[in-house]
């Protein structure tokens, strides 16, 4: 007995063109006027659907719909693989930018020295300049628990020794393994 093993089902890629919705092309778009931009971005004005087919087959691009809600729709004349590079390189740099606000961790120590404070410092300066938040974390082992008013002041030496101006998100907190704070620019 021979057993047949179903094939895997296709793998599926999201890329930036198929999160956007795609425009009608050349003979798709169904209206009877258009707002018409030529190839080199300048406003023809408002044409027939025929008439500006005719001008895109001429020279040898597509007709995309622009703007389907504008009265009448907006349609241009341009290379459509051109168009869609354009729209995913659009859509790449809208998401780099929109990861930039993460939120960074420094962590320090109650017996850190000022050298090794300044290193930190200046870490959390670049994380402030790229537009993170950045959250400090004083973290307080064994007996160092004890002594919590010494360290709070070491913590908050600490955050008067950063140079670049800051607004704290979210105040000094008490925790019961130590302190931290929430910094933005």
């Amino acid at each position: 007995m021979r057993v047949q093993l179903s094939p895997s089902p296709p793998r599926l890629f999201l890329t930036a063109t198929s999160i956007l919705p795609r425009p009608r092309l050349n003979n798709q778009i169904r209206v009877p006027q258009v707002r018409l931009i030529d190839e080199t971005g300048t406003s023809v004005g408002i044409v027939d659907i025929k008439t500006a087919l005719e001008m895109a087959y001429e020279k040898k691009l597509d007709l995309v719909e622009i703007s389907p809600k504008a009265v009448p729709p907006v349609a241009r004349i341009i290379d459509f693989g051109k168009f869609q590079y354009q729209q995913e390189k659009q859509l790449r740099k809208q998401k780099t930018k929109h990861k930039a606000a993460g939120l960074k961790l420094i962590k320090i120590s109650l017996g850190i020295a000022e050298n090794d404070a300044m290193i930190k410092i200046k870490k959390l300066v670049e994380f402030l300049e790229s537009g993170h938040k950045v959250k400090v974390d004083m973290f307080l082992r064994g007996r160092e628990r004890a002594n919590k008013d010494f360290a709070e002041e070491k913590f908050k030496k600490f955050l008067l020794m950063i140079a670049v101006p800051y607004k704290t998100e979210q105040s000094l907190k008490k925790l019961p393994t130590g302190f931290n704070v929430v910094l933005s620019r």
